[in-house]
Protein backbone atom coordinates (compact mmCIF):
# COMPACT_ATOMS: atom_id res chain seq x y z
CA UNK A 1 0.00 0.00 0.00
CA UNK A 2 1.20 3.61 -0.91
CA UNK A 3 0.96 6.35 1.43
CA UNK A 4 -2.37 7.62 -0.34
CA UNK A 5 -4.14 4.94 0.53
CA UNK A 6 -2.75 4.16 4.18
CA UNK A 7 -4.46 7.61 4.32
CA UNK A 8 -7.95 6.70 2.94
CA UNK A 9 -7.89 3.88 5.23
CA UNK A 10 -6.97 5.59 8.42
CA UNK A 11 -10.30 8.35 7.22
CA UNK A 12 -12.69 5.79 6.60
CA UNK A 13 -12.00 4.14 9.72
CA UNK A 14 -13.55 4.42 13.39
CA UNK A 15 -17.06 4.36 14.14
CA UNK A 16 -18.16 7.51 12.76
CA UNK A 17 -19.62 6.36 9.20
CA UNK A 18 -22.19 4.64 11.17
CA UNK A 19 -23.30 7.36 13.19
CA UNK A 20 -23.41 9.30 10.09
CA UNK A 21 -25.99 6.86 8.65
CA UNK A 22 -27.54 6.38 11.92
CA UNK A 23 -28.08 10.37 12.53
CA UNK A 24 -29.35 10.84 8.83
CA UNK A 25 -31.89 8.12 9.60
CA UNK A 26 -32.86 9.90 12.69
CA UNK A 27 -33.02 13.53 11.50
CA UNK A 28 -35.14 12.25 8.52
CA UNK A 29 -37.68 10.53 10.35
CA UNK A 30 -37.56 13.44 13.10
CA UNK A 31 -38.22 15.99 10.15
CA UNK A 32 -40.75 13.97 9.03
CA UNK A 33 -42.60 13.63 11.87
CA UNK A 34 -42.52 17.01 12.74
CA UNK A 35 -43.51 18.24 9.32
CA UNK A 36 -46.00 16.25 8.75
CA UNK A 37 -48.18 17.70 10.85
CA UNK A 38 -48.13 21.13 9.85
CA UNK A 39 -49.95 21.22 6.85
CA UNK A 40 -53.12 20.00 9.04
CA UNK A 41 -52.92 21.77 12.34
CA UNK A 42 -55.97 24.05 11.09
CA UNK A 43 -58.17 20.81 10.99
CA UNK A 44 -56.61 19.66 13.66
CA UNK A 45 -57.51 22.59 15.59
CA UNK A 46 -60.88 22.75 14.27
CA UNK A 47 -61.18 19.08 15.27
CA UNK A 48 -60.50 19.92 19.18
CA UNK A 49 -63.85 21.78 19.23
CA UNK A 50 -62.44 25.25 17.61
CA UNK A 51 -65.37 26.76 15.30
CA UNK A 52 -64.53 30.64 14.53
CA UNK A 53 -62.20 30.55 11.81
CA UNK A 54 -60.03 33.49 12.79
CA UNK A 55 -59.23 31.40 16.19
CA UNK A 56 -58.50 28.18 14.07
CA UNK A 57 -55.53 30.43 12.35
CA UNK A 58 -55.04 31.80 15.57
CA UNK A 59 -54.77 28.70 17.69
CA UNK A 60 -53.08 26.98 15.03
CA UNK A 61 -49.89 29.61 14.76
CA UNK A 62 -49.65 29.70 18.53
CA UNK A 63 -49.43 25.81 17.94
CA UNK A 64 -47.11 25.81 15.98
CA UNK A 65 -44.86 28.63 17.26
CA UNK A 66 -44.71 26.71 20.73
CA UNK A 67 -42.40 24.11 19.29
CA UNK A 68 -39.63 26.50 18.18
CA UNK A 69 -40.06 29.16 21.23
CA UNK A 70 -39.30 26.00 23.75
CA UNK A 71 -37.00 24.86 21.47
CA UNK A 72 -34.87 28.20 21.16
CA UNK A 73 -35.28 28.32 25.13
CA UNK A 74 -34.06 24.89 25.80
CA UNK A 75 -31.35 24.12 22.65
CA UNK A 76 -28.69 25.90 25.27
CA UNK A 77 -29.41 23.33 28.20
CA UNK A 78 -29.09 20.52 25.79
CA UNK A 79 -25.87 21.28 24.42
CA UNK A 80 -24.54 22.17 28.27
CA UNK A 81 -25.71 18.75 28.53
CA UNK A 82 -24.41 17.13 25.82
CA UNK A 83 -20.80 18.69 26.44
CA UNK A 84 -20.67 17.50 30.09
CA UNK A 85 -22.57 13.50 29.59
CA UNK A 86 -22.38 12.52 25.87
CA UNK A 87 -23.48 13.62 22.45
CA UNK A 88 -24.98 10.33 22.11
CA UNK A 89 -27.05 10.16 25.45
CA UNK A 90 -28.61 13.38 24.31
CA UNK A 91 -29.55 11.94 21.27
CA UNK A 92 -31.21 9.23 22.88
CA UNK A 93 -32.84 11.41 24.73
CA UNK A 94 -34.59 13.70 22.23
CA UNK A 95 -35.37 10.37 20.54
CA UNK A 96 -37.40 8.87 23.36
CA UNK A 97 -38.43 12.63 24.27
CA UNK A 98 -40.23 13.49 20.99
CA UNK A 99 -41.64 9.89 20.59
CA UNK A 100 -43.64 10.62 23.54
CA UNK A 101 -44.00 14.49 22.67
CA UNK A 102 -45.47 13.14 19.20
CA UNK A 103 -47.56 10.32 20.94
CA UNK A 104 -49.67 12.93 22.98
CA UNK A 105 -49.98 15.31 20.19
CA UNK A 106 -51.56 12.75 18.78
CA UNK A 107 -53.96 12.64 21.96
CA UNK A 108 -55.07 15.98 22.97
CA UNK A 109 -58.82 16.71 23.33
CA UNK A 110 -58.40 20.31 23.83
CA UNK A 111 -56.56 22.62 21.67
CA UNK A 112 -54.74 23.67 25.27
CA UNK A 113 -52.91 20.28 25.82
CA UNK A 114 -52.53 20.60 21.84
CA UNK A 115 -50.30 24.08 22.45
CA UNK A 116 -48.75 22.21 25.64
CA UNK A 117 -47.96 18.89 23.68
CA UNK A 118 -46.16 21.07 20.79
CA UNK A 119 -44.56 23.42 23.73
CA UNK A 120 -43.38 19.79 25.12
CA UNK A 121 -41.68 18.47 21.99
CA UNK A 122 -39.90 22.01 21.58
CA UNK A 123 -38.15 21.08 25.09
CA UNK A 124 -37.66 17.32 24.36
CA UNK A 125 -36.96 17.30 21.17
CA UNK A 126 -33.17 18.41 19.44
CA UNK A 127 -32.30 15.84 17.50
CA UNK A 128 -31.25 17.47 14.36
CA UNK A 129 -29.45 19.64 16.13
CA UNK A 130 -27.52 16.95 18.55
CA UNK A 131 -26.85 15.27 15.14
CA UNK A 132 -24.72 18.17 13.45
CA UNK A 133 -22.81 18.62 16.69
CA UNK A 134 -21.88 14.44 16.82
CA UNK A 135 -21.06 14.26 13.38
CA UNK A 136 -18.58 17.43 13.69
CA UNK A 137 -16.91 16.77 16.49
CA UNK A 138 -16.67 12.71 14.78
CA UNK A 139 -15.50 12.85 10.99
CA UNK A 140 -12.25 13.13 10.33
CA UNK A 141 -11.42 16.72 9.51
CA UNK A 142 -10.19 15.81 5.76
CA UNK A 143 -14.52 14.36 5.40
CA UNK A 144 -16.22 16.39 7.97
CA UNK A 145 -17.50 18.21 4.76
CA UNK A 146 -18.61 15.43 3.02
CA UNK A 147 -20.34 13.98 6.61
CA UNK A 148 -22.40 16.79 7.29
CA UNK A 149 -23.18 17.45 3.49
CA UNK A 150 -24.73 13.89 4.08
CA UNK A 151 -26.56 14.63 7.06
CA UNK A 152 -28.14 18.06 5.76
CA UNK A 153 -29.32 16.16 2.92
CA UNK A 154 -30.92 13.66 5.26
CA UNK A 155 -32.82 16.58 6.94
CA UNK A 156 -34.11 18.12 4.16
CA UNK A 157 -35.17 15.06 2.17
CA UNK A 158 -37.05 14.99 5.49
CA UNK A 159 -38.96 18.15 5.07
CA UNK A 160 -39.66 17.43 1.13
CA UNK A 161 -40.48 13.85 1.66
CA UNK A 162 -43.06 15.30 4.46
CA UNK A 163 -44.32 18.35 2.67
CA UNK A 164 -45.09 16.09 -0.71
CA UNK A 165 -47.03 13.59 1.29
CA UNK A 166 -49.06 16.12 2.72
CA UNK A 167 -49.45 17.90 -0.74
CA UNK A 168 -50.49 14.22 -2.01
CA UNK A 169 -52.82 13.82 0.62
CA UNK A 170 -54.38 17.36 0.22
CA UNK A 171 -55.05 16.73 -3.61
CA UNK A 172 -56.69 13.43 -2.91
CA UNK A 173 -59.34 15.20 -0.59
CA UNK A 174 -59.73 18.09 -2.79
CA UNK A 175 -60.45 15.14 -5.84
CA UNK A 176 -62.65 13.26 -2.86
CA UNK A 177 -64.44 16.59 -2.37
CA UNK A 178 -64.68 17.67 -6.34
CA UNK A 179 -66.12 14.29 -7.29
CA UNK A 180 -68.96 14.18 -4.06
CA UNK A 181 -69.43 17.93 -5.21
CA UNK A 182 -69.91 17.45 -8.90
CA UNK A 183 -71.10 14.02 -9.05
CA UNK A 184 -68.59 13.05 -11.81
CA UNK A 185 -64.94 11.00 -11.16
CA UNK A 186 -61.76 13.81 -10.61
CA UNK A 187 -58.71 12.94 -11.73
CA UNK A 188 -56.90 15.46 -9.96
CA UNK A 189 -55.49 13.10 -7.93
Amino acid sequence: MDVAQDREAVLDAGPWKRNVIVCVFGSFTTIVAMTLLLPFLPLYVEQLGVTDHAAIVQWSGVAYGATFFSAALTAPLWGWLADRYGRKLMLIRASLGMAIAMSLIGMAHTVWQLVAFRLLAGLLGGYASGSTVLIATQAPKARSGWALGILSAGIMAGSLAACGSALNSTVQVYSLNLTTITGEPSFIG
